[in-house]
């Protein structure tokens, strides 16, 4: 006779249980689970803060070739942009991602900016392949 489910983690669309991961409308059976960790997805992030580097050369570029008083337009849209892309680099939250492995396939199985879900689903996934055995 099969065991009951057990439900390790049950929160919005998101339920771990026993037998299963469930994640919006995808279920990771978790006998195909072999294991689990956390990754970060800084790409957003990294994009703002490169663009941020090039707006800076460029008004470098210009203060040291002494275009600031002939263009001004110019620089001041590079200013701008350059401060612009700064405050989107320092406030782009990082994505914290569930990565399970199965059969030798990594897979990004839930992505969040909220790190304490994170560890609270990779918890309750590791209880889940412990109690399987």
């Amino acid at each position: 006779m099969p065991s009951a489910e057990h439900t390790f983690l049950e929160e919005g669309r998101i339920a771990v249980t026993n037998a299963r991961f469930v994640v919006g409308s995808k279920t990771y059976p978790i006998a195909n689970i072999s294991s689990v960790t956390r990754g970060r997805d800084r790409s957003a992030k990294d994009v703002a803060i490169g663009l941020a580097v090039v707006l800076l050369c460029a008004l470098v570029l210009c203060i040291v070739s002494g275009l600031v008083y002939q263009i001004q337009l110019a620089f001041w849209t590079v200013l701008a942009l350059f401060a612009l892309s700064t405050f989107a680099g320092f406030n782009v939250p990082v994505q914290h991602i569930v990565l399970i492995r199965t059969a030798g396939v990594e897979a990004k199985a839930l992505s969040s900016p909220d790190s304490l879900l994170v560890d609270r689903i990779i918890k309750a996934l590791n209880d889940a392949i412990i109690a399987r055995g």
